[in-house]
């Protein structure tokens, strides 16, 4: 069983570099059931792509 994090592309390109240990797809970040979230990554990925988002709309 896997779990799925759908990601922005530019933010998949920028961390998949950045933490080459986690499996990356090219729609996101995927997770095995007896893996541990890697919950201060994903916390860094989105408050990433918040300011994306942010930058996107000024």
């Amino acid at each position: 069983m896997n779990v799925y994090f759908y990601l922005a592309p530019q933010l998949i390109g920028q961390f998949s570099k950045k933490y080459p240990q986690l499996s990356f797809t090219k729609r996101g970040l995927q997770c095995y059931y007896n893996q541990e979230l890697p919950r201060d990554i994903l916390i860094e990925m989105l408050q990433w792509q918040g300011k994306k988002v942010e930058e996107n709309e000024t």
